[in-house]
C-alpha cells in the first residue's frame, strides 16, 4: 500500500485520523506531543473549542503519548469548560511560568547570556549588567520581545555599517518595531488590574478562572429564567 493511498484520502473521520496518527507515533517512537497556543480555543464558538478538547483527549487515549498543553493564562478558561480536560491537567500537573520580576532573575540572565552568543556584527559586545537592565526595562523579560529587540538592533547596526551594537540601537529597535506592544507593556509595568482588563490574555490564571465561573453562572441563570 502506497503512502498516498494510505494517508491521502480526502474524506476520513476523526477516528480514522487518530488511528493513523497512532501508527505514525508508534513507527517513529514519538515520546511526547506538545500543543501550544491552546488559548486560541476561546476565540471561536465555545462548542467548537469543546470538540477540539475532546478530540485531544481521545488522541491521548488512543495514541498513548503524553500531552503537554501550553499557552497564555487565557487557556485555563478553555480547559475549565471541560471536566475531563480539567481533571487530566490537574492530575498531570500545572506549571505556571511567571514573568521575571527584575533583571537579576536567573532565568532572564540565562536567556540574555544565550542571546549574546548570537551577534552577527564584527565585534560582539558583552551583555553585562547594564545591558541586562536595559533589555529588561524595554521588554520586561518577555522572551519573544527580547529576541525581537536584539535581532532588530543588530539589523540597524549592520545597515549603518557599525562594527558592533550599542544600547542606543536597542532603543531605536524597540521604538521602531514594538510600538504596538507599548500599551500592553505599560499595563504590565503598572500592574493595574483596570489596565489588565483591556488585555484579557494578560490577566493571571486565577482571574481567568473567576471570569469563566462568572460566565457559566450567568449562562445557567439566563437558561433558568428563559424556562
Amino acid at each position: 500500500m502506497s503512502y498516498v493511498s494510505q494517508y491521502g484520502r480526502c474524506k476520513t473521520s476523526v477516528d480514522q485520523k487518530i488511528e493513523e496518527f497512532a501508527q505514525i507515533a508508534s513507527t517513529f517512537n514519538i515520546g511526547l506531543l506538545h500543543i501550544d497556543d491552546l488559548q486560541r480555543l476561546t476565540d471561536g464558538v465555545r462548542k467548537q473549542g469543546i470538540l477540539v478538547i475532546n478530540m485531544l483527549i481521545q488522541l491521548a487515549n488512543v495514541v498513548k503519548v503524553p500531552l503537554v498543553f501550553s499557552g497564555t493564562h487565557q487557556m485555563v478558561r478553555a480547559l475549565a469548560g471541560s471536566l475531563e480536560a480539567a481533571r487530566r491537567c490537574s492530575s498531570g500537573g500545572i506549571e505556571d511560568l511567571p514573568l521575571p520580576a527584575n533583571s537579576n532573575d536567573p532565568h532572564f540572565q540565562l536567556l540574555v547570556k544565550a542571546l549574546s552568543a548570537y551577534q552577527y556584527v564584527d565585534t560582539p559586545v558583552d551583555f553585562d549588567e547594564n545591558w541586562r537592565k536595559k533589555l529588561f526595562d524595554l521588554t520586561l523579560g518577555i522572551p519573544a520581545i527580547l529576541i525581537s529587540v536584539v535581532t532588530q538592533a543588530q539589523k540597524i547596526a549592520l545597515r549603518e555599517g557599525a562594527t558592533s551594537i550599542d544600547i542606543s540601537h536597542l532603543d531605536r529597535a524597540f521604538d521602531k518595531n514594538c510600538a504596538l506592544l507599548k500599551p500592553a507593556l505599560h499595563a504590565l509595568r503598572g500592574r493595574d488590574p483596570n489596565r489588565f482588563e483591556c488585555y484579557e490574555d494578560l490577566l493571571p490564571a486565577k482571574t481567568q478562572l473567576e471570569l469563566e465561573d462568572a460566565r457559566l453562572f450567568k449562562s445557567r441563570r439566563a437558561a433558568t429564567v428563559s424556562v
